[in-house]
């Protein structure tokens, strides 16, 4: 998430991927909307298949990039999250109900999960009805 930065708007989702922290197979993808930084829960999956990055955010397809290659991530790197490599300034951010699946989600995935936290956290976390994507 971008914090402040004079380069970028303020509450965008940036996600990245790389092999080696050099930027082999690198690919990163920014979410259309800004202003996420507002204080409310948004619901966000980020999905990797192949050599693809999608962000979809709040139940709806945002953004995706593809990369020249698919990153090994099977590796002794760090994982981060929550924080940059960029020289960004690193925002304060919480998760709650935090998956990593080591497939893909399909959409219908998405959507199923995206139910299932509706139904358990309600209105409580600001979920929104998934939306389709035009394909």
């Amino acid at each position: 998430m971008t914090g402040k930065h004079e380069t970028a708007p303020e509450g965008r989702l940036t996600t990245e991927v790389d092999e080696n922290g050099d930027g082999k197979n690198y690919i990163g993808v920014e979410s259309k909307e800004n202003g996420l930084n507002d204080g409310k829960w948004h619901h966000v999956f980020i999905v990797r298949k192949e050599n693809k990055l999608s962000i979809f955010v709040d139940g709806k397809f945002s953004n995706e990039n593809v990369g020249s290659g698919v990153a090994n991530i099977k590796n002794p790197n760090e994982f981060r999250l929550g924080r940059s490599y960029g020289g960004f300034e690193n925002v304060e951010i919480e998760f709650h109900d935090f998956r990593i699946y080591e497939d893909a989600l399909t959409e219908e995935d998405l959507k199923i999960v995206y139910q299932q936290a509706f139904d358990v956290y309600g209105d409580e976390t600001k979920v929104l009805k998934f939306e389709e994507r035009d394909a």
